[in-house]
């Protein structure tokens, strides 16, 4: 066994979360990582290039599709949703593309975010970011749903981090529209979990302090998987400040979804959707040291939920992990699967 596949699976190891298969595919693919050039990895597993769809009534949706080689069931999927203002750039491919092959049997579907002053995929129209702000959720995933009709799929696994838990609710609210059924909903660190106020501006300068907060953690987080190609497409994809600013926190549709973010009420998403899907599972993940998810608030508000739902909500923490732990794609990787198969 190489350097890098007993580094991966002792680390993942050491975190006391993992069946030991869920840790050995992860090593394994860490492995093979390790050996090959970014383009060698998604050629590997035959990852394409992200496109730019344009589902009826909405605007230009940035979509990564990747449908596995093997036999799988068409109208399944696995969804993904990133974090506030990440496009489906070289560096949240790469990501992806590891939890995609380690289980590549599932159809996976990631959406893309609005980022930088010149995107437009995935904006939405100033009457809808008024509607989001006001609440209304449905917005946000009208044209990921759409998407996701148009291929045939009518069951899905809805999976997000930070800001995507919010689309991931929201879906799981609205899929009976869409004619689709939502199994399983993945929460990872959410980021509207604490109302910050009824001054909306205050509100939302704190939760932008917040996610500043997080980026000290994470170039170590990058660097904990060992993978050069990753962490030179990571380097490659980083906006600058000044990009930061005025292609993502100064559009309006980066601001609506702040502004809900702002105003907490994690808990009621998550009761809409699991009594719009009765038969669907929740796992709600975070680290014990994150810097939006804060562990007293999520403690009560997990043991709220499953006083409620029983087991049909599982509650995760993540030991010493931060709010950008999935910039770990190991880490992330193996929680991923390891939900999925719990």
């Amino acid at each position: 066994m190489s350097s890098i596949y007993v580094a991966t699976a002792e680390r993942l190891q050491d975190y006391d979360l993992f069946d030991q298969y869920v840790i050995d595919e992860t090593a394994y693919v860490a492995n093979l990582q390790s050996r090959l050039s970014y383009g060698e990895f998604l050629d590997q597993f035959e990852i394409p290039e992200p496109t730019v769809e344009h589902c009826y009534g909405t605007k230009p949706l940035e979509v990564l599709d990747i449908i596995p080689r093997v036999d799988y069931d068409e109208t399944q999927a696995r969804v993904m949703y990133l974090g506030m203002g990440n496009r489906l750039d070289a560096s949240q491919v790469y990501q992806i593309a590891t939890v995609f092959a380690v289980d590549p049997t599932v159809r996976t579907i990631a959406f893309g975010n609005p980022s930088g002053p010149i995107r437009r995929a995935g904006a939405m129209t100033l009457r809808e970011c008024w509607e989001v702000s006001r609440g209304d959720t449905r917005p946000l995933i009208d044209g990921p749903l759409q998407y996701i009709a148009s291929q045939g799929i009518s069951v899905t696994e809805q999976n997000g981090f930070s800001y995507g838990t919010l689309p991931v609710m929201a879906a799981a609210e609205h899929a009976e529209r869409y004619d689709q059924r939502v199994d399983h909903m993945t929460t990872i660190e959410p980021a509207d979990i604490k109302d910050r106020g009824a001054n909306r501006v205050l509100a939302m300068l704190s939760l932008f302090g917040d996610f500043a907060a997080t980026g000290g953690p994470l170039k170590d987080y990058v660097e904990t998987s060992g993978i050069e190609a990753y962490s030179e497409a990571r380097h490659d994809t980083v906006l600058g400040l000044a990009n930061y600013l005025s292609g993502v926190v100064l559009r309006p549709t980066n601001l609506a979804r702040a502004s809900v973010l702002a105003g907490g009420h994690y808990e009621v998403r998550a009761m809409r959707a699991l009594n719009a899907q009765p038969g669907a599972q929740l796992d709600l993940i975070r680290g014990s040291e994150s810097e939006l998810a804060v562990n007293g608030v999520m403690n009560v508000m997990a043991n709220y939920l499953k006083s409620i739902y029983k087991n049909r909500v599982r509650d995760t923490v993540v030991p010493g992990g931060r709010h950008n732990m999935v910039n770990d794609i190991h880490l992330q990787a193996a929680l991923l699967t390891q939900a999925r198969a719990a």
